[in-house]
Formats: C-alpha cells, structure tokens, sequence
C-alpha cells in the first residue's frame, strides 16, 4: 500500500514529522511557552521567566521515572539550541527598505562578461576601474574604504571557513580584523560575517569621527551583497540584520548626501 500510495513507511514518516518540528523550536523567541519548557541552554542560560505549572519531575521519585523525559524534550533532542536562531519578525512589517533610501544606499555589482569578452582583459578592466574609483575615494576623510572576504579552505586536512575584513581612511588603515568560523561554515557565511562585523566597527569607528559620511564596502560575492540588507528568516539572519541596523542608523545620524 505505501508503494502504491508514493509515501514512505509510516515510521519514517514520522521520524521526518518529528524532525521538522524540533527545526521550528530554532524559530521560536525565548520567550514562547514551548521554549520556556525546555532546558536553560534554549534561553541563553537563563531560567524559564514563566514556569510551568507543575514541573514533569516533581512528582517522580523512582530512579526509573527520574530518567524519563517528556515527548517535547525528545523532539528538542533532534535539533541543537546552539544552532541559529532564525525569527520571523526580526525587524517589523513595516521597515524600510532599500528603496526608501534612494540614492543614499547604493549597491552596484560589476556588469558582466560578454561572450565574445577575454576574461583576462574582463579583469584587468575591472581592476583599472577600480583604482580610479578608489583614487578619487582616498581624496577625501569622509570616505571609509572596507575591504571584506570570506574564505574556505583545509587546515590539517580539516575544512575549515573564515572571514576578513579592512578598512582605511584616505591611505590609512583604521581597522581589520579576521574571524575563525569552524568547520561547520561555509564561504557564504564567510562573506556574510565579514560585512557584519566591518558595518559594526565602521559604526564604532564613526562615532569617534564626526567627519565621516561615507562607507564604502568592496566585496567579491555577489550572492552576499543581494543579501545582506535582507533580514528575511533565512540562514545569516542575525549578521543580515545586524548590517542592517548598523547601516540604517547611520544613515539615519548623518545629513543627506551620506551612503
């Protein structure tokens, strides 16, 4: 019958049933009831603001029903409350976009290569252009130049993710910083990371220097630059909207005329 109907067995039905609930506990805040049911590793270390009731073990004093856990803790079992966090509403229906800003937020991706096109010449027009941009750029203090990457590569026969980044300031460096992200990662979040962790120090760096108007982020992945300003429930939410918040509010402390 389950050949005839096209669906798997039933016990593997449920397995995967089980399997994609225990995936919507990482979409839940810390502060749902079925969160707050669960050990203090799902808040953070924190112990449940509202407790339940009558608590599963209270009434259990054989060392049998000591080891018992309730069927919510076995679905918590199939995922990991260090895995990301992913919510819904992270930033409000109504926020803004990148078309609210106008020319302010810019993001410009290289055109692309034409069939016809020597790659080799493809580059070495890209990188012309870019010195000239980063000539006029370098002219002016109230231009950051951020430099952002993301690696993957093996260390010890272990394949292993990073990210990088740089700023300057005319011809000066101002900060840079490389971050170790596992061997879980991929180059994604890599570049992902990196743009992360540069708007948080270009927001730090900005606040000791009213001077500054303009960020300018330079980046090789284009998959990360469409998603960067998404704060969407997607895998890299939490680095999205922290480039988002970062951005926005500077965009928000200076006079127009700022990106």
């Amino acid at each position: 019958m389950e050949i005839e109907a096209s669906i798997p067995p039933v016990q593997v039905e449920l397995e995967q049933l089980n399997q994609n609930c225990a995936l919507r506990f990482n979409k839940l805040s810390t502060s749902n009831p079925i969160i707050q049911r669960l050990d203090n590793t799902w808040r953070t270390g924190l112990p449940p603001s509202q407790p339940p009731a009558v608590h599963y073990k209270l009434n259990r004093k054989g060392k049998k029903d000591g080891n018992c856990t309730t069927q919510l803790q076995n679905i918590a079992h199939l995922t990991s409350s260090s895995t990301e966090h992913l919510l819904p509403f992270v930033t409000p229906p109504w926020h803004r976009v990148k078309s609210d800003f106008g020319n302010r937020l810019q993001f410009v991706l290289p055109l692309p290569k034409g069939k016809n096109e020597d790659k080799k010449k493809c580059q070495q027009k890209l990188i012309e252009e870019h010195k000239n941009k980063l000539s006029t750029l370098q002219s002016s203090a109230a231009n950051i130049c951020i430099y952002t990457d993301g690696s993957l590569k093996p260390l010890h026969r272990v394949r292993r993710a990073g990210a990088g980044l740089v700023a300057y300031q005319t011809e000066h460096k101002i900060f840079s910083q490389s971050i170790g992200l596992g061997i879980h990662a991929e180059a994604y979040d890599g570049e992902v990371v990196a743009l992360s962790y540069a708007a948080g120090m270009a927001a730090n760096f900005s606040t000791k220097d009213i001077s500054i108007t303009h960020w300018q982020f330079f980046t090789d992945s284009a998959s990360s630059v469409d998603t960067i300003f998404d704060t969407s429930p997607t895998p890299g939410q939490i680095y999205c909207s922290n480039f988002y918040y970062k951005v926005v509010d500077f965009l928000d402390s200076v006079r127009p005329g700022s990106e």
